[in-house]
C-alpha cells in the first residue's frame, strides 16, 4: 500500500498532476484502506495548495464520504502546512507490523459536518473495571504531564510504550506494556496535533466518537472480541489544555483476515467456522445493546496462538440503548462495500440486520477473493449495493459448496426482512453446513432473480410483457385474418406491421451489451433473442410473398441473420442474409432514391461481409463490404447533412481495409486504414461530442496500432494504442456503465502493455496490464457466463505471466499463469471444441511446468506436463489447422521423457 503511495507522490512530482479519483481508478482497492485514502487525499491537498488553489470541505466531503469529519481535519492540516508534504513519518508507517495483528485500529468513523448537531459532553469521569485493578483503572493526575521520548512516543504513566501498530485520522494505537502487572497492551491515544487542527466543533464530535468507543468495546466481554482493560486522560505539556485521552485494550498477536486473504480466497470450511464464530461474537455484542456498523475482513484479527478470530474496532459502532444517537440523520457511515442498502441511505436508523449483511459481504471476500461490490468510485460502490445483485459465488468458483453460498446469499438479501432474523441464525446455519445437516436458507430461483432484475429495470420489462402480450394477440389474428375478407386483411396487416415494429424494438434493445448490464442476466438475454427470433420465423411463414409486406420480410430476414449469428449459427445467418438481399436489392431497383431502402440494403452487405470475414472467407467478404460502401456512399452524397450517413461510408472502408491485410493485401489494406483514420479525425472535429464518433476513432487507432505492432513498428502500436485508450476513455465518461466500451478499453490497454514488451520495457507493459486486468476482473466476476470476458482475463493473466517472469519476478508468474489456467479450465469445459482456449491453457501449463522445474519441483511440474499431455490427446484428431496443437504434444511429450529420464518416477 505504501508503493502506491508513493507512486502516487511521484506522479504529482513530475507534474503529471493526477487527482486522487483518477489514481483510485487505477487502483480502486485503495478504497477500502483508510489510511492510505486518507494519505492520498492529504497529499493533493496539499499539491493544490502549493498551486494556489482553495480547498472546499464540503466538496472533498462529497467525493470521499468514507472519510467525514477526517475531511475537515485534513483541509486544516493541508493549509497550515502551507501546501507542503507532510513529514516522513505519515507516509512510512504502516498499518500493521509483521505479527502484530492490530489493524486500522486508528480509524475514527466520520461526521456529517453539514449538520449544525452540538456534541454530548464528554464525560470521562466514568471508568470501565480492569480485573486486575491496576493503574489503567484510575484516571491519570491531571498534574502528570505527557512527555515526549527521543522516538516522539508520549509517555503515559503505568505504560512503557514499545512500538506503533496504526495510525488513524484521530487515534493512534501503540504496543505497550502495562508496568504493574508486566502485561503487553494494545494503546490507543489520541491524536493531540489532529485535534489542535480542526475547530471546536469538529474536535467534540471526534472526542465523543472516542468516548463511545471506549464505552461500546469495554461493555463487551466474549472469547471472539478485543477487550477493553481501561481508560484514562493526561495533562498535555507543552501549553496544550486539551488532555490526552487513551485507553487500553487487549493486544491480539496475529493477522487480520484481509492479509490472509493475501494468497487468494479461503478454504470454504475454514471460512465458514471462522464468520459462525465472529457471529455469535456480533449477536453477544447486540444483545448488550451495541451494533459494530463496520465489520469487514479488516477488522477481524486471527489470534495466532489459538487460531479464533478476534472482533476489533468499535469505532462506527452505536450504542442502540442510548436515548440520543451519536449518528445524525441521513448519515452515511462504514466500509462501502461491506454495507447493507439501508446503511447507504441513513446509519442512524440501521438495527442488527446490518451487522449480518456484513457478515455475509466478509465471507464472500473470505470465499472468492474480493467483496461482493467493488466500483471505480465510492458513489458507484454505493449505487451497485442498492441497484445490483451479487454475482452468485458459485460462477466466480464453482467449487464453492451450494450450501454455503446459499448461506452467503441469503445474509446478502437487501430486503432486510429477508436475512436471517439474527446474527446467531446465520451463524447456526454455519454450524449446520460445517456438521453436514441440512440448512435453513434456501437458494434463489431464476424467477425471482428476474422479478428482481425487472422490479429495478420496470420500463425495460414493461416493454418486453408489452412486446410478448401483442405479438400472441396479433399473430392470433393474422392466422385468422388471411382467410378471411378483404377488411380483415387489410386489419391484419396493419397489425403485423405494428407487431414486427414492436419485436424490432425489442431485438435493437435486447442485441446491445449495454442493456442486460446485471450479474446473471445474460441466459434472460439469449431467451429474448431466441423469443424475437420465433416471432420472426413465424411472421415469414404467415406474409409469405406478399408484395406489401416486403420491407417487412426483408428485414425480418436481416434480424434473423443477426440473431442467429449472434447464437453461432453462420450458415442458418448466411441463408437469411441471401434471402434480405435479394428483396432488398429489388426494392431499391425500384425506387433507386428511397433512404431508408438503401440504408438497408447496405447494412445487410455489411452484415454479411461480417459473417465472411469471421469464417476467413476474405474474399466474399471484401466483395460484400464494396457493395456496402458503395450504397452507404450513395446515402452519404445524397443527403451530405445526415452525419450518420458518413460515418457508415467510412466504417465501410475501414472493413475493407481490414479484410484486405488479412488477404495479404497489406499496402493497400494500410492505405484503406489510414485514409478512414483522417477521415474519422476531420469528423471528429465536426461532431465532437458524437459517441457513436469517438468510438469509430478509437477502433481504428487501434486497429493501426495492431497492423504496426504485427509489422515490428512498436513506437507507431505505442503511439497508435495510447490514442486508442484515450478515446476509449472518453468513451467510457459519457457512457460509464457500457459493458462493450468497457471492454474495448481493457483490450486496447492490453495491446498497448504487448507493445512495450515488445520493445522491451515490461515495466510499463506490466502497468498497462494492471489497469486492463482491474477493468476485465470486474467484467468478467460481474458477467460470468459470457466467455468473451472470460477469455480476455485469461489472456491478460497470461501477459502479466510472462512480463513478471521476464523481470525476474517467480511467485508473481506463477500466481498469473495459474490464475490463468483456472479461467482457461472453465472455458474448455464449457466448449471442447475451441482450439483456442486448449492452445492457451495447454500453454500455461507448460508454463507453470517450468516454473516447477527451476524451484526443484519435479513432481509440480510431471504434474503438470501430464495434464497437458492428456488435454491434446483428448483433442486428437488434428486436422491442418491444428497444426501447432499437433507440435506443442510432440514438444510436451519429449519434455516429460527427459525430465523421468533424469529423476525416475517414484512407484
Amino acid at each position: 500500500m505504501d508503493r502506491a503511495i508513493e507512486e502516487y507522490l511521484k506522479r504529482c512530482t513530475d507534474g503529471q498532476q493526477f487527482s486522487v479519483t483518477k489514481f483510485l481508478l487505477e487502483h480502486p482497492e485503495l478504497r477500502s484502506d483508510s489510511r492510505v485514502l486518507r494519505e492520498l487525499v492529504l497529499a493533493e491537498m496539499g499539491f493544490r495548495v502549493q498551486a494556489g488553489e482553495s480547498l472546499n470541505a464540503a466538496a472533498w466531503r462529497a467525493e470521499y464520504p468514507e472519510l467525514g469529519d477526517e475531511i475537515g481535519m485534513l483541509v486544516s492540516q493541508a493549509q497550515s502546512n502551507n501546501g507542503g508534504l507532510l513529514k516522513d513519518e505519515t507516509f512510512s508507517t504502516g498499518i500493521l507490523d509483521a505479527g502484530t495483528g492490530i489493524l486500522d485500529a486508528g480509524t475514527l468513523p466520520p461526521v456529517d459536518l453539514a449538520h449544525e448537531t452540538k456534541s454530548q459532553t464528554l464525560d470521562f469521569s466514568t471508568k470501565f473495571p480492569d480485573p486486575f485493578d491496576t493503574l489503567s483503572n484510575r484516571e491519570a493526575s491531571t498534574e502528570e504531564v505527557v512527555q515526549s521520548k527521543g522516538d516522539s512516543f508520549p509517555t503515559i504513566p503505568g505504560y512503557e510504550l514499545l512500538d506503533e501498530l496504526g495510525k488513524g485520522g484521530m487515534g493512534v494505537v501503540y504496543r505497550a506494556k502495562q508496568l504493574s502487572i508486566d502485561r503487553l497492551v494494545a494503546l490507543k491515544v489520541v491524536r493531540q496535533e489532529m485535534l489542535q487542527a480542526v475547530d471546536a466543533q469538529t474536535r467534540a464530535n471526534a472526542l465523543e466518537r472516542f468516548q463511545t468507543e471506549v464505552q461500546a468495546a469495554a461493555s463487551l466481554q466474549h472469547d471472539n472480541i478485543v477487550s477493553v482493560y481501561g481508560v484514562g486522560e493526561v495533562r498535555a505539556g507543552g501549553g496544550v489544555s486539551t488532555p490526552l485521552r487513551y485507553y487500553a485494550m487487549r493486544y491480539v498477536q496475529g493477522e487480520s483476515l484481509i492479509d490472509k486473504l493475501r494468497d487468494g480466497p479461503m478454504e470454504g470450511l475454514r471460512a465458514a467456522k471462522i464468520m459462525a464464530a465472529v457471529g455469535r461474537a456480533l449477536d453477544y455484542a447486540h444483545s448488550q445493546g451495541v451494533l459494530h456498523r463496520d465489520l469487514k475482513p479488516h477488522n477481524i484479527l486471527m489470534e495466532q496462538t489459538t487460531d479464533r478470530p478476534m472482533v476489533a474496532d468499535f469505532g462506527l459502532a452505536k450504542l442502540v440503548h442510548r436515548d440520543q444517537s451519536l449518528t445524525y440523520a441521513g448519515q452515511v457511515m462504514g466500509t462501502p462495500s461491506y454495507m447493507p442498502p439501508e446503511q447507504t441511505r441513513d446509519a442512524g436508523k440501521v438495527t442488527s440486520a446490518a451487522d449480518q449483511y456484513a457478515l455475509g459481504a466478509t465471507l464472500y471476500h473470505l470465499l472468492v477473493g474480493h467483496p461482493p461490490f467493488a466500483g471505480a468510485t465510492v458513489q458507484d460502490t454505493l449505487r451497485m449495493i442498492v441497484e445490483k445483485e451479487p454475482v452468485a459465488l458459485r460462477e466466480i468458483n464453482p467449487t464453492i459448496n451450494v450450501d454455503l453460498e446459499t448461506i452467503c446469499l441469503k445474509a446478502l438479501q437487501k430486503d432486510p426482512g429477508k436475512r436471517y432474523d439474527s446474527c446467531k441464525s446465520f451463524a447456526e446455519d454455519l454450524e449446520r453446513f460445517l456438521d453436514g445437516k441440512p440448512i435453513v436458507a434456501r437458494p434463489v430461483g431464476r424467477v425471482e432473480r428476474v422479478w428482481r432484475w425487472a422490479r429495478r429495470n420496470r420500463a425495460m420489462a414493461g416493454m418486453i410483457g408489452t412486446v410478448i402480450a401483442l405479438v400472441i394477440t396479433t399473430l392470433v389474428a393474422i392466422a385468422i385474418g388471411y382467410r378471411e375478407t378483404v377488411t380483415a386483411l387489410a386489419k391484419s396487416e396493419a397489425r403485423l406491421k405494428k407487431a414486427i415494429s414492436v419485436v424490432d424494438e425489442l431485438f435493437t434493445r435486447v442485441s446491445e451489451d449495454e442493456l442486460l448490464n446485471e450479474p446473471g442476466m445474460q441466459p434472460l438475454r439469449r431467451d429474448l433473442l431466441e423469443k424475437a427470433l420465433t416471432h420472426y420465423k413465424y411472421f415469414l411463414t404467415q406474409a409469405g410473398t406478399d408484395a406489401k409486406m416486403l420491407d417487412e420480410v426483408a428485414g425480418a430476414n436481416y434480424r434473423v441473420g443477426m440473431i442467429e449469428q449472434l447464437t453461432g449459427k453462420e450458415a442458418v445467418a448466411q441463408r437469411a442474409f441471401a434471402q434480405a438481399l435479394e428483396i432488398q436489392k429489388r426494392l431499391v431497383d425500384e425506387n433507386p432514391k428511397d433512404e431508408t431502402r438503401i440504408r438497408a440494403l447496405g447494412d445487410t452487405f455489411n452484415a454479411l461481409g461480417g459473417l465472411y470475414s469471421g469464417t476467413q472467407r476474405y474474399e466474399e467478404g471484401l466483395r460484400s463490404f464494396q457493395e456496402s460502401r458503395r450504397y452507404r456512399l450513395q446515402l452519404a452524397e445524397a443527403w451530405p447533412d445526415r452525419s450518420d450517413y458518413e460515418r457508415l461510408a467510412i466504417n465501410a472502408l475501414m472493413n475493407i481495409g481490414l479484410t484486405k491485410i488479412a488477404m495479404g493485401q497489406r499496402e493497400e489494406g494500410l492505405q484503406d486504414i489510414m485514409r478512414t483514420d483522417a477521415l474519422r479525425g476531420e469528423q471528429l472535429k465536426r461532431h465532437s461530442d458524437d459517441e457513436k464518433i469517438q468510438r469509430d476513432v478509437a477502433r481504428g487507432k487501434y486497429s493501426l496500432g495492431k497492423f504496426y505492432l504485427e509489422n515490428g513498428n512498436q513506437q507507431g502500436a505505442i503511439e497508435s494504442f495510447q490514442r486508442a485508450t484515450q478515446m476509449f476513455r472518453k468513451v467510457l465518461e459519457g457512457n460509464p456503465r457500457s459493458l462493450s466500451g468497457q471492454l474495448d478499453c481493457s483490450i486496447a490497454l492490453r495491446m498497448l502493455g504487448a507493445s512495450y514488451s515488445e520493445q522491451g520495457d515490461d515495466r510499463a507493459a506490466i502497468k498497462e496490464y494492471d489497469e486492463a486486468y482491474s477493468m476485465s476482473r470486474e467484467l468478467a466476476d460481474r458477467n460470468p457466463e459470457v466467455a468473451t470476458y472470460q477469455k480476455q482475463l485469461a489472456i491478460l493473466s497470461m501477459s502479466l505471466a510472462a512480463s513478471h517472469g521476464t523481470l525476474g519476478d517467480v511467485e508473481k508468474s506463477k500466481k498469473y499463469w495459474w490464475d490463468a489456467s483456472e479461467n482457461l479450465r472453465k472455458l474448455y469445459l464449457v466448449d471442447i471444441q475451441d482450439r483456442e482456449v486448449l492452445s492457451d491453457l495447454v500453454a500455461c501449463l507448460d508454463a507453470l511446468a517450468e516454473i516447477a522445474i527451476l524451484g526443484g519441483d519435479q513432481q509440480g511440474a510431471s504434474k503438470s506436463l501430464k495434464e497437458a499431455i492428456s488435454l491434446l490427446k483428448e483433442a486428437q484428431p488434428f486436422d491442418e489447422s491444428d497444426r501447432s496443437l499437433e507440435e506443442q504434444l510432440v514438444r510436451l511429450q519429449e519434455s516429460l521423457g527427459q525430465m523421468e529420464e533424469l529423476v525416475p518416477a517414484v512407484p
